[in-house]
């Protein structure tokens, strides 16, 4: 790979897709969340994963990772921002567009389980990701 891919730093009024790549997330923690990144002046965009739940994960690992494949190619999406982890992150890993990633490049944060995902992306796709706070 010829270098990595650096994402375009946010502005005001950027918008932050959030998808859930493991657990799911309680509703109101993640109102609580997208509040604080409403008054930086971000608009949050929930990903479809943020609406189920499959015991306790966000749907099943296709469903996941069409969300996260989804969020990368919205070119309305300036970010994405992992909600949680959780065990079962990594079931999405082969799931990747990264392809999609490569030609969408956008910020991507997570950490703790999420941490698979950082580093599938960028040894995959190039794509410097973040290891930073999550919406928990």
């Amino acid at each position: 790979m010829a270098g990595r891919l650096k994402p375009k730093r946010l502005t005001e009024g950027a918008r932050i897709g959030i998808v859930n790549p493991a657990y799911w997330l309680e509703p109101e923690r993640q109102q609580r969340a997208v509040r604080v990144f409403e008054e930086l002046g971000y608009v949050c965009v929930p990903g479809s994963s943020t609406e189920l739940k499959q015991d306790t994960y966000a749907g099943a690992p296709e469903d996941r990772a069409a969300d996260i494949n989804a969020m990368f190619e919205d070119t309305s999406i300036d970010a994405i921002i992992c909600a949680r982890g959780g065990y079962g992150g990594n079931r999405v890993l082969p799931l990747l567009d990264y392809e999609v990633i490569r030609a969408n490049p956008k910020i991507f944060v997570g950490y703790s389980d999420t941490t698979g995902s950082l580093t599938s992306i960028a040894q995959r796709s190039g794509l410097v990701t973040f290891h930073g706070p999550m919406l928990t």
